[in-house]
């Protein structure tokens, strides 16, 4: 689900994170968090198994912040990225 680093804010943030399908079928994940400014970012995946990363927008809290595949390719991986 959701990595969290140890830092002052992110030690005291809960956050919980969802797999979503777009409407184009491409799959992404969001996460969502009670404090602070974070963004989601995950690890995608083609068939032939090149991986490649992508990145939600920064957020605050309580706001969803949403990363996406291409078309076609499937989420190895994520976590969440805290910001100042």
């Amino acid at each position: 689900m959701t990595a969290l680093p140890v830092s002052s804010d992110s030690a005291l943030a809960s956050c919980w994170g969802q797999r979503v399908t777009g409407s184009a079928g491409h799959q992404g994940n969001k996460t969502w968090c009670t404090s602070g400014r974070y963004r989601e970012v995950i690890k995608c995946e083609t068939l032939g198994g090149y991986q490649y990363w992508h990145y939600g927008p920064w957020v605050w809290a309580s706001a969803e912040s949403v990363a996406w595949c291409n078309i076609g390719d499937r989420i190895d991986s994520d976590y969440t990225e805290w910001g100042a």
